[in-house]
């Protein structure tokens, strides 16, 4: 007779890998506050004050490669070759190939017990399918995951280190039985499949650290550690501290580094039964499902719209012969104006959907001659109507209207990867629609009444006015036509 499931004590791994991790991080010099429980997420379980230390993590517990034997082990073998030394001078290539280094050790790693909490899997957008992505039609994000490029960086940086030390990367007997298609040897593609795992890893959880005491120091006054992709400071993985959720709105804890390790501290006083959460910034939206592969409410306040330099220069500079156009281009890049991309974001009572280096760019491209200097970030009507123009050339780049997207959200069935993409590509329209908005456009539907351009397909536009089209013509012959000097535009 099988004994009733009453009778067995029900074993929850999940429970069961918290707890040695738990164990393992307090044997390792990590200390909790007692005011902080640490379950599925970290809460206050009595009052916290402002500025309280909720938990301290040593840098040995950090994984990183400066805490890692792999680095020493590889660097002081005789003349390694560049390809293994460039490895090591990337701070995102270097973590990557330690993780799997640490990861391929198994039981014989320090940090088998943080590894075994951390995801297998992972819902960011490197790892969407073809059919997936196309959700995202129109959004600059696709531009942005690089997966092709990231594969050709493996290859060509991080594969020939794991080949020159096969040794160093043979899987541990505990890894060879749980991951049954690893031999004795990696394959390039399980090098690649574990490269991506390790590089989501990173993406959604590491920190960049600052220097330690007595190495040049690139990071905050104050001691913030942050988790800024775009910085090139050493990285690692600081385990409990990424247990806590983000909320741009809620955030009450931050990291901190001191001479001894690492400090998540309160930034405001929580009360008992508060989740405590960290703040990723002003990330929008697109970026958080492109880096953690999620998306909230919270964040879509950041939401913005890329508008690609040289979109806004081809329909800005059609007067304009190459040499004016490349006179120009110095004086911005001179000036400090010149980006790949200008950002429109939600307007505030104090700031513009347009930012001032965009409208600067219009504004010396529409100039009858090249400036000694930097037009002002003024909306004149040419201005409006080159806007408007760059407005209605990106809406157009996406293939679904705003109103239908806003239908489909109602959808309960949808999948989770496809309503991320409706919510980001709708939330980046209500950017779009707010920018027509502040330059003077009317909301119109479809049916009524006719528009200055095609823009039907996204169910709004402007009246079609004398005055508008006496500006979109005038843009033509405005090199030879206007006299106005440079002066009266600056």
């Amino acid at each position: 007779m099988q004994p009733s499931l009453t009778s067995v004590e029900m074993v929850n791994p999940a429970e069961q890998r918290t707890e040695a991790f738990m164990e393992w991080l307090v044997s390792s010099g990590g200390v909790v506050n007692p005011s902080v429980k640490l379950a599925d997420l970290p809460v206050a379980i009595d009052c916290v004050a402002e500025d309280e230390v909720l938990f301290t993590i040593p840098r040995s517990a950090v994984l990183s490669a400066e805490n890692s034997e792999l680095k020493l082990k590889i660097l002081s073998t005789d003349s390694p070759n560049s390809k293994v030394q460039a490895a090591f001078e990337s701070p995102w290539l270097e973590l990557i190939v330690t993780m799997i280094y640490e990861h391929l050790r198994g039981s014989n790693s320090q940090w088998k017990p943080y590894f075994d909490i951390l995801p297998n899997e992972f819902n960011s957008l490197m790892f969407w399918t073809g059919e997936e992505l196309e959700e995202l039609r129109g959004s600059a994000v696709l531009g942005k995951i690089g997966r092709e490029s990231t594969d050709a960086g493996f290859r060509e940086s991080l594969i020939p280190v794991i080949k020159d030390f096969p040794v160093l990367f043979r899987p541990s007997p505990d890894i060879r039985s749980s991951t049954t298609s690893l031999e004795s040897s990696l394959s390039d593609g399980e090098i690649i499949a574990l490269a991506h795992r390790m590089g989501s890893t990173i993406m959604a959880y590491a920190f960049d650290l600052e220097k330690v005491a007595g190495e040049e120091d690139e990071g905050d006054d104050e001691g913030f550690v942050s988790d800024d992709e775009g910085v090139t400071m050493p990285k690692g993985m600081v385990p409990l501290a990424d247990m806590l959720n983000a909320d741009a709105d809620r955030n009450n804890a931050r990291l901190f580094q001191t001479e001894s390790g690492l400090e998540m501290r309160s930034t405001k006083p929580v009360q008992k039964g508060e989740e405590f959460f960290n703040d990723y910034g002003p990330l929008p939206r697109s970026d958080l499902l492109r880096r953690y592969g999620y998306i909230t409410d919270k964040y879509a306040q950041f939401d913005v719209v890329e508008l690609a330099f040289q979109n806004v220069v081809d329909i800005a500079s059609a007067h304009l012969d190459p040499e004016e156009l490349g006179a120009r281009i110095q004086i911005l890049e001179e000036g400090g104006v010149y980006d790949s991309a200008y950002d429109l974001s939600h307007p505030t009572p104090s700031s513009s959907t347009f930012p001032d280096e965009l409208l600067i760019l219009i504004n010396i491209l529409l100039l009858p001659q090249t400036p000694r200097k930097l037009p002002k970030p003024k909306k004149n009507p040419q201005t409006i109507a080159v806007l408007r123009r760059i407005l209605v050339a990106r809406l157009k780049e996406y293939p679904t209207k705003l109103e239908d997207d806003e239908m489909l959200l109602q959808n309960n069935e949808l999948s989770l990867r496809k309503r991320s993409a409706v919510e980001v590509r709708l939330g980046e329209k209500r950017v779009l629609k707010e920018a027509w908005l502040e330059i003077g456009g009317d909301e119109v539907r479809e049916e009524g009444g006719e528009y200055l351009m095609d823009v039907d397909s996204q169910g709004w536009g402007v009246k079609r006015g004398a005055g508008d089209l006496d500006n979109e013509r005038s843009m033509e012959g405005r090199g030879e036509k206007r006299k106005k000097t440079n002066e009266d535009e600056l």
